[in-house]
């Protein structure tokens, strides 16, 4: 684990927010270049800017090092994954249908996920709980 005791106060700061509302540093899209959308989306459009593109000039964050921008983008992966999770939970239950009549069913790879629509974040624990036990 990093020592982040020797970062730039307001690194160290974000790191803790990041941690404690990670709402505030969603994206619009998961693209190659995340498309921020929340409170900080001036600050985390640089560090992916930064992180994807480090010939760009002028640096953005200039006046931050290497090891700073690197820890505060793999603070911000968490998020785009609940992003990307959510994402996938959206496709595979339509909006237009009625959450209590309606179910749904799928699989991969021997794993089956089957609920209520209104039951996504039931679906997802449980998807998540078989993935990491790799039960079907």
């Amino acid at each position: 684990m990093t020592d982040t005791t020797q970062f730039n106060q307001g690194v160290q700061i974000l790191l803790e927010r990041i941690k404690s509302n990670p709402e505030e540093f969603r994206t619009r899209s998961l693209t190659l270049l995340p498309e921020p959308t929340g409170r900080w989306s001036d600050i985390t459009q640089d560090i992916y800017t930064r992180i994807r593109t480090p010939s760009h000039r002028p640096l953005p964050l200039s006046f931050l090092t290497d090891e700073e921008i690197n820890a505060l983008h793999v603070a911000l992966q968490p998020i785009l994954a609940q992003q990307f999770t959510e994402q996938v939970m959206k496709e595979l239950l339509p909006s237009d249908s009625s959450p209590q009549l309606d179910m749904f069913q799928t699989s991969n790879k021997g794993l089956v996920v089957t609920g209520t629509l209104g039951a996504t974040g039931r679906v997802m624990g449980r998807v998540a709980s078989q993935l990491t036990k790799g039960k079907p």
